[in-house]
């Protein structure tokens, strides 16, 4: 005598089920924070602009998945039919718990422009005794208006030469050294925010003295470009002299990064 099979597979355990679901829950929640960092511009406090766009794609295609999933889901469980025995939910829970902590973050403001006072001032570091007469720079036709700029013609002689004497017109944030001398800086990030470094210039005044202002305030600022060698070192160091304190003004805050 043959045994007749069954005409179909018994279903799988409704708990099966419902860990799918909350799982795809979560993973859709993951694509939608992905897509509202990229459109809202809190992306821009962690990963450089090069990697919004693969996160955007990456969002939507993850939304586009989690509704194939759950369709497929969906209809499997419209016919399971074997109530018999379960699964333990105790580990899908204890999984979307750590999966969901992100996300909590994302709802509670984080990431944000956290970067402290203090953080910011350990990556710039002490500046160093500057030689060199700041004030004997001859106006010169052109303009720079990046820190980038600067930075990378600091280690270029050619580009040193050609940018002395320029007219520089830049918008940072303020670093007081004392009543005539202050740093400049935005920040650059690579990749992610554990890469940020400063771009940051010397600046100088040769009439009137910084008042008004405070640590950290935003300010765009014009003035003649100098590339000073830091003493006992190779190293040259982008220097801004401006002539007269009116060229610096007080703006709205910026993007920190460069």
């Amino acid at each position: 005598m043959t045994q007749d099979l069954p005409d179909a597979q018994p279903a799988l355990p409704r708990d099966y089920y419902v860990g799918q679901l909350l799982s795809l829950v979560v993973a859709g929640v993951f694509g939608l924070v992905g897509i509202l960092m990229s459109v809202n511009g809190q992306l821009g406090y962690i990963l450089a602009l090069p990697f919004h766009l693969p996160v955007l794609v990456g969002g939507c295609a993850v939304l586009v998945l989690v509704v194939l999933r759950a369709v497929s889901v969906w209809r499997e469980a419209g016919q399971l039919h074997d109530h018999a025995h379960g699964h333990d939910l105790a580990l899908v829970f204890s999984r979307l718990a750590v999966l969901t902590f992100p996300v909590g973050l994302f709802l509670i403001g984080v990431p944000n422009s956290g970067f402290s006072q203090d953080r910011i001032r350990m990556l710039l570091g002490g500046d160093d005794a500057l030689t060199g007469s700041l004030a004997a720079v001859a106006y010169q036709n052109g303009s720079v208006t990046t820190f980038n700029h600067l930075s990378d013609a600091a280690n270029d002689e050619g580009a040193r030469e050609r940018l002395q004497g320029q007219t520089a017109v830049l918008t940072g944030r303020v670093n007081r050294i004392d009543a005539r001398q202050f740093t400049l800086f935005r920040l650059k990030m690579t990749c992610c925010a554990a890469d940020t470094v400063p771009l940051k210039v010397r600046v100088v005044l040769t009439s009137g003295t910084l008042s008004g202002f405070n640590d950290f305030d935003w300010v765009e600022m014009k003035g003649r470009v100098q590339f000073v060698q830091a003493p006992n070192s190779e190293r040259y160091i982008p220097v801004v002299v401006v002539g007269d304190a009116r060229d610096i003004r007080r703006i709205e805050p910026r993007n920190e990064y460069d």
